[in-house]
């Protein structure tokens, strides 16, 4: 898929979302850590049909439930950043918006 070292870790397919104005396949996959569960998207260029990971600022960012938009080249997920410990147990949930095209840029 690619030379992203937590690719390695990514152990569950969850589905694939396909967005037409754009031609990019969205695919979701899971990995499950002792403490947490991590969710990440790759995203598959409609040219080269490479897949390239969504990049997360750390590895404990989680994409979830990407819906895309008919007509226009965006896909929204949530964005949950989990915490590591019982310190910051739980979650921040954020919106994030995904504009497929050449710079995949994403704005929270």
């Amino acid at each position: 898929m690619s030379n992203d070292p937590l690719a390695e870790r990514e152990s569950s397919f969850r589905g694939i979302v396909f967005n037409h104005a754009s031609g990019v396949v969205l695919a979701s996959y899971e990995r499950h850590e002792e403490r947490r569960t991590i969710r990440s998207l790759y995203l598959r260029d409609p040219i080269t049909k490479n897949y390239e990971r969504l990049s997360a600022p750390d590895d404990r960012t989680s994409y979830d439930s990407p819906v895309s938009a008919r007509d226009a080249p965006y896909v929204f997920v949530n964005v949950m950043v989990v915490g590591d410990d019982e310190a910051e147990a739980g979650c921040t949930l954020l919106a994030c918006m995904c504009r497929l095209a050449a710079s995949r840029s994403c704005s929270r």
